[in-house]
């Protein structure tokens, strides 16, 4: 039987967003000052897209947080590396990793010029001049931190503003040097698993904090068959994350869609290589970044002689501060796994 909140409204909110970046309707001297900044494509955005509620959904019903992988219909297994994020998102996927940044502003207070609400710091980027060499560096870290907390890793509380991020608004080493393509990624898993939790009970509408404009993005590049009819029209260079229109399906419109591919309709991932020499078609195995970042994760490892067919997905456990808000396991990117 449906439910009052199914008849009424979608299932679920989604708190990241294309419009909320373009309705900033930031001036040319604005998009200029963030261009050289690793959240300069972001920035530049101009689709106002409006991501799908229900292929998150959808999504989340196919969802194992086990292996972070979404086991399809028709034993089709497929899942998403962070560096498909980052090519997304307009950035590299390297890096230090975000806890080491987070674990170092533990204890430290916001700054008295800190916006006390979301509406108030889209009124400041709005409004604020950028006539001299101190205003240009505020707005800089100013935007990177709502890009940070209103687009790539979402809080829950859509109506607050988290001081975890607050310290990137100075420290240029933060916001350049982190991995926000792993960090988009994590947080990606974590509200994929928070989803599907939710959708055993659908007590109340639940608010979605993952990059769901990334994720869209990745399906729709991946599986040709579920993409919008139309490609989003501008005149400048695309970044991916605002390649596609807005497309309006129902939970069964989708599922439809989905009984109906096949592992032929998958496109592997362009940065895993094929695995050679074994029976299992349409195996890949993730390409090892070319960096590596010290920290307390354990790795995964790769049997030589059978060519990696299998990867242990490990995390590390989450903040365990509840002012953030935040919950995030940080591990290397993800295999893609097809099967017939």
């Amino acid at each position: 039987m449906e439910t009052v909140l199914e008849k009424n409204r979608q299932p679920i909110k989604l708190h990241s967003n294309l419009k909320k970046i373009v309705d900033l309707g930031l001036g040319t001297e604005k998009v200029k000052l963030m261009k050289e900044s690793v959240f300069g494509n972001l920035s530049s955005v101009v689709n106002k897209r409006e991501s799908s509620a229900t292929l998150v959904v959808v999504l989340s019903k196919y969802y194992n947080s086990s292996n972070k992988m979404f086991e399809l219909p028709n034993g089709i297994s497929f899942s998403f590396c962070s560096k498909e994020v980052a090519d997304i998102i307009g950035m590299e996927d390297k890096g230090v990793d975000i806890h080491e940044y987070v674990q170092c502003s533990k204890g430290s207070s916001a700054s008295s010029s800190k916006p006390a609400t979301p509406a108030d710091l889209k009124k400041k980027l709005k409004d604020m001049s950028v006539d001299d060499d101190a205003s240009k560096k505020y707005f800089k870290g100013l935007m990177s931190y709502f890009l940070v907390e209103q687009v790539l890793l979402c809080a829950r509380d859509a109506k607050k503003l988290r001081k975890v991020y607050w310290p990137l608004v100075e420290n240029v080493d933060w916001r350049e040097n982190c991995n926000w393509a792993n960090a988009t990624w994590t947080h990606l898993h974590t509200s994929l698993d928070d989803v599907k939790k939710w959708c055993a009970t659908r007590e109340k509408q639940h608010c979605y904090i993952g990059a769901a404009p990334v994720l869209e993005t990745i399906i729709y590049e991946r599986i040709e068959k579920l993409r919008p009819g139309g490609v989003h029209q501008i005149d400048i260079p695309l970044t991916l994350i605002q390649k596609y229109t807005s497309q309006r399906l129902s939970v069964s419109e989708w599922e439809s869609k989905f009984d109906q591919l096949t592992s032929a309709d998958i496109v592997i991932c362009p940065h895993c290589t094929s695995v050679e020499g074994t029976s299992a078609p349409l195996s890949v195995q993730r390409t090892p970044a070319p960096f590596s970042v010290e920290n307390d994760s354990p790795s995964f490892s790769e049997d030589n002689a059978s060519f990696m067919k299998e990867v242990e997905h490990l995390s590390l456990s989450s903040i365990g501060d509840l002012d953030l808000d935040l919950e995030m396991h940080p591990q290397n990117e993800g295999d893609v796994l097809l099967t017939n």
